[in-house]
């Protein structure tokens, strides 16, 4: 790996570079998301939030479209989120994350950029591969 980036599995501290407030931010958010209250991630996500999603074209702007997506989402039950690894630098990272609802199964690559104030400003969630021919896209 470079010097740039930092796998977090976990000791968390890099003596090259402080990147422990985007470790943060991101943990936090896979916490928020487990949760299932996907409008509480807002909480963590920046006035101008985008998360673009480039296998199937769509776009989520703002917090509260991104909750009420992932709300909305037709689901088979809870959601459960399974961190394989978070990868991050300064200001960006990628997490490698497994979900399920107990029938969909996806594993999932997000990459993002944290803004200065230390929460997420954009994303874009890659699929790995889904499960049983569906189409699985939590982020």
């Amino acid at each position: 790996m470079s010097g740039a980036n930092k796998e977090i599995t976990g000791n968390r501290t890099n003596k090259n570079m402080n990147v422990e407030p985007v470790y943060l931010v991101k943990t936090e958010f896979w916490q928020l998301i487990a949760s299932n209250d996907f409008f509480s991630v807002g909480a963590i996500l920046s006035t101008d939030f985008l998360l673009d999603w480039p296998q199937s074209g769509e776009r989520i702007r703002g917090a509260e479209n991104f909750a009420r997506m992932n709300s909305e989402y037709p689901a088979n039950g809870v959601w459960r989120f399974k961190v394989n690894s978070i990868v991050v630098g300064a200001t960006s990272g990628v997490s490698d994350v497994s979900v399920t609802d107990g029938v969909q199964r996806a594993r999932h690559f997000i990459f993002y950029r944290s803004s200065g104030e230390d929460k997420l400003h954009r994303g874009v969630l890659a699929g790995a591969n889904s499960g049983a021919g569906q189409s699985c896209s939590r982020s």
